[in-house]
């Protein structure tokens, strides 16, 4: 059986590949994002990426296709900001500061980060599509909406969660004090 320390330090090691892991998908992600709307716009075919629906940014006038991809990119961001917060939380935690009142406001904030990416997103489609029909008098986009139920309620699980861990650091403070 692990003792408390040992525990303590797996959790700090596993905490910081992770975070590390993140920071490589974050920036992956994001280039390969924007090496798929270039490739697209420059040599065609079908790509779909995240809510947005599949397009071919090479038949599209270049506004409409810009919005496009400007839309497609609002969306990623939208999906990637919690993972911020995500390697904050695991940044606390991989320097050794699991229950304390910091972590447990890095979780919550990862929570509403997530509960706002997925309300945001049901906005984005509609709004590059308007924006793509305001600039170039041409429907790039569907105009429906999409609400992602399953990313809205994990974030506010995640939030309450962040709650409870902020109560707990709370107490445990206040036990540490007790003599």
């Amino acid at each position: 059986m692990a003792t408390l320390p040992e525990t303590t330090q797996r959790i700090s090691l596993w905490s910081n590949r992770l975070r590390i892991a993140l920071g490589v998908v974050l920036v992956a992600m994001l280039l390969l994002t924007v090496a798929s709307l270039l490739g697209n716009r420059l040599f065609g075919g079908v790509l779909r990426l995240g809510n947005m629906p599949a397009v071919d940014l090479s038949k599209m006038p270049a506004a409409a296709a810009l919005l496009t991809s400007l839309g497609a990119l609002a969306d990623l961001m939208l999906r990637l900001f919690p993972l911020l917060f995500l390697r904050r939380l695991l940044a606390f935690w991989a320097s050794g500061n699991l229950l304390t009142p910091a972590s447990a406001h890095a979780l919550q904030l990862t929570g509403i980060a997530i509960a706002l990416g997925a309300l945001g997103g049901v906005m984005i489609v509609p709004l590059a599509g308007l924006l793509v029909l305001a600039a170039t008098g041409i429907e790039a986009l569907p105009l429906s909406i999409e609400l992602d139920l399953a990313s809205l309620i994990a974030g506010g699980v995640i939030y309450l969660v962040g709650m409870v861990m902020r109560e707990a650091a709370r107490l445990a403070d206040e036990a540490a004090l007790t003599i």
